[in-house]
């Protein structure tokens, strides 16, 4: 009879039952972070705000909303989210106009922008 049966299988023995749980929590927590960055917006994973989306109005204009965040700027914001076919000041213009802005915009300020 053969000694070297490479069907035989090969017993683990856990030495430590709170290291092996704490393994396990570790790796689902890795996992689930992992999984949520893949399948979400991605923006999120960039430090992007994690309140930002998109709708149709009823005369087929598009439009974003979205949640100023500490150091956001309009300038920045209409450069990103603005119609990307205007000048950079017609587009803080109108996110100004639009949202009625008279001066500073703040965090937690929610904007509505034309596409």
């Amino acid at each position: 009879m053969n000694m070297n049966n490479t069907n035989a299988k090969k017993a683990y023995i856990i030495k430590s039952k709170m290291r092996f749980v704490t393994f396990l929590i570790l790796l689902f927590i890795s996992l689930f972070t992992l999984t949520n960055i893949i399948f979400t917006n991605n923006d999120i994973a960039f430090g992007e705000s994690a309140y930002k989306t998109s709708y149709e109005n009823f005369d087929g204009d598009s439009y974003i909303i979205y949640e100023v965040h500490s150091g956001d700027s309009l300038w920045d914001i209409a450069e990103k989210y603005g119609n990307k076919e205007n000048d950079i000041r017609k587009n803080v213009h109108t996110i100004k106009r639009e949202n009625h802005i008279d001066g500073n915009i703040h965090p937690g300020d929610i904007l509505k922008i034309k596409k």
